[in-house]
């Protein structure tokens, strides 16, 4: 009874879309900022995240565009809001993907482009320090 409470309750603050494996990329991004959107939720850290991990999975490097152009519609650093899908993304592919950006003719998707690239190098340098301990520890 619980677990079913639980599971209406999380569909509730997703949407309908959640369930259905037919969605697009586009829809796929428009349902995590659905999430992002609902700060009152005090669940919304583990169902963003778990959301950004999903969509990740299912849609790959073929995110990057899109998240590059919704990036373009926040202000600030808001648009890094996607880092829970990027840093799901294959860490190697996403990399090479966001550095074709950089060369690119449009501006606005460099800017973005590096930004998320500046974010991935802190996540592996962080997780490297927290690594690195342990390496030592197991000599």
């Amino acid at each position: 009874m619980k677990a079913t409470l639980i599971a209406v309750v999380l569909l509730s603050m997703v949407g309908p879309s959640a369930t259905l494996f037919a969605e697009t990329p586009s829809e796929a991004l428009a349902r995590f900022d659905g999430v992002s959107a609902k700060t009152d939720n005090p669940l919304r850290g583990d169902l963003f995240t778990g959301i950004g991990r999903e969509v990740a999975f299912r849609y790959q490097i073929a995110l990057i565009p899109l998240i590059l152009d919704k990036s373009n519609e926040w202000e600030g650093e808001e648009g890094l809001l996607y880092m829970p899908i990027v840093l799901n993304l294959p860490i190697a592919d996403a990399i090479e993907e966001f550095q074709k950006y950089l060369k690119g003719p449009d501006k606005k998707k460099a800017l973005w482009a590096r930004e998320f690239l500046i974010e991935i190098e802190a996540y592996l340098a962080a997780t490297l320090k927290k690594v690195s301990p342990l390496l030592e520890k197991a000599e």
